[in-house]
Order: C-alpha cells, then structure tokens, then sequence
C-alpha cells in the first residue's frame, strides 16, 4: 500500500489556500494604506507643532513656498527665520500663511495614501477628506486653502481635486 495524498485531497488543500489568500490580500492592502495615511498625519502633527514653536520664538509663521516632499527637509521660513524638520518617506506637505504671518493652513498627504490631512492655526483638530481615487496621486500647492486669520479656512471648502468636503476628526 502506498503512502501520499491523493488528487482530490490536493485539490482540496490548494482550494482553501486560495479562498484564504483572497480573503487576506485585500485586507492586506486596506492596511498598507491606513499605514501610509497614519504617516501623513503623523507629519502633519509635527509641523504642526513646528509652527506653533516657531510662532512662540518670532511671533510669526512660516510657510513652505509650495510643496515639500520627503527625502527633503521642510524648511518653513516667514523671510526672516527659518526652521527646519523632517518629513517621513513619500509624504508631502504645503503650508500657506496670510499676508501678516498670523495665521496658517497646512496639508500633507502620503503619494500611496488615499487622505489628504489638514489644519488651521485657528481649529483644535485636523481636517480629512478621503478620496479613495487619489492613491498614487502627489500633493499639489492648490490642494491647501488660502489662510485667513480668524477664520476657520477649511469648513465648507470641497477637498483636493473636487474631492468630499473637508470634515473635522
């Protein structure tokens, strides 16, 4: 008598690899991408406590002159003082100030991420909109709104590329 599997019970085992393997890939690729955007705002919150540092030594913010993207240091700068810091892999960042460097908006986004993050120097929280068609597309300067002291410059305003509104977290 011999001993081995037959082909059914091959089959068998090979079938329910695959229906595991097509359960787990897209689930895998939902968390490659929650990763990417975590990043993004990770970022955001630390630029984010950059200007607000920058603001406590020159009574002033600065802004990036357009976007920044890692492997490069975001130098922020209101034409007389500069600040430096980093950002994390594939993550970009604009940050706009008003006439008076009085008031900032910022947005980052990951290039493999499908959310843009943004905040206000007049809003607590940060600002999202998801637009899951945006993964693989780079962060533009016109992404980020015009900032306006004293107001809350990303209520009611549609996200990037005619996305959703931005919604507060």
């Amino acid at each position: 008598m011999r001993k081995g599997f037959t082909l059914i019970e091959l089959l068998i085992v090979i079938a329910i690899i695959a229906i595991l393997a097509a359960i787990a890939i897209p689930q895998f690729a939902k968390y490659r991408i929650r990763a990417y955007n975590g990043s993004a705002e990770s970022d955001l919150r630390n630029a984010r406590t950059t200007e607000e540092a920058f603001f406590a030594d020159w009574q002033s913010y600065g802004n990036t002159g357009g976007v920044v993207s890692a492997p490069n240091a975001v130098t922020i700068s209101d034409g007389t003082h500069n600040e430096t810091f980093n950002l994390s892999t594939k993550v970009s960042i604009v940050i706009n100030t008003d006439a008076n460097n009085v008031s900032y908006t910022m947005v980052t986004k990951h290039v493999n991420g499908d959310t843009y993050y943004g905040a206000d120097s007049d809003v607590q929280g940060i600002y999202f909109s998801k637009q899951d068609a945006n993964v693989n597309v780079l962060l533009a300067a016109g992404d980020c709104p015009a900032s306006v002291a004293q107001q809350d410059d990303f209520n009611g305003v549609a996200g990037p590329n005619g996305g959703p509104n931005w919604t507060l977290q």
